[in-house]
């Protein structure tokens, strides 16, 4: 029987949903890596909502529609689903499987740790933004949409809000290809380590 998925695709903003490129990258990887699968993609559910919002309606009835059907629901990226560290714990000890297109392989203990990393990157977003707005509010800088603005300086920096989210989601990628090579890495060891016809010790250093 082929695999069944539930497709999840968010943007954060507006004006990333009307441009339709990020919602379009997100539909391409999702699709393709189905057809690589030879899997069915059952339903798809498309929002345009922050990641902050623990009550994404769209979100709600993906989870819902996988636990009922027994399907996969299938994410983009790991951040697309939640950037909560106990949000995406919990949906994985709840019995719902979800994967990342991004890193299919992952296992119970890489989305742990990818979870943990996603929520301190989330954190760390925050705060630079928050320290760049109450910087260049005490220098009388006008805010609003800083894209069209100078950089903010601080200390020794140079940065606009939007280059901090993009240096953490970069930050996520690196991470999630670390964790991703180390998942290799550890099956490969156990592979070895329970191949009985290694000689002794052998195994254990490979």
């Amino acid at each position: 029987m082929a695999q069944r998925f539930i497709a999840y695709e968010r943007v954060s903003t507006a004006r990333q949903g009307a441009s339709g490129l990020g919602l379009e990258a997100q539909r391409n990887a999702i699709d393709g890596f189905a057809a690589s699968k030879g899997a069915e993609v059952l339903a798809r559910f498309t929002e345009v909502e922050s990641g902050r919002n623990p009550n994404r309606p769209e979100r709600i009835k993906a989870i819902q529609l996988a636990r009922l059907t027994g399907a996969t629901l299938v994410i983009a990226k790991l951040d697309r689903l939640s950037r909560n560290a106990a949000f995406l714990l919990t949906l994985r000890d709840s019995g719902v499987h979800f994967l990342a297109v991004d890193m299919p392989e992952a296992n119970d203990l890489t989305v742990g740790i990818m979870a943990l990393v996603a929520q301190a990157e989330r954190e760390a977003i925050s705060w630079r933004t928050k320290e760049a707005l109450t910087v260049a509010k005490a220098r009388g800088v006008k805010l609003g949409n800083l894209s069209h603005r100078a950089p903010l300086r601080i200390g020794r920096y140079h940065f606009f809000a939007a280059t901090s989210f993009r240096i953490a989601m970069s930050s996520i990628a690196s991470a999630s290809s670390f964790f991703s090579l180390a998942f290799s890495s550890s099956s490969a060891f156990s592979r070895c380590a329970s191949d009985t016809s290694m000689p002794p010790n052998r195994a254990l250093y490979l």
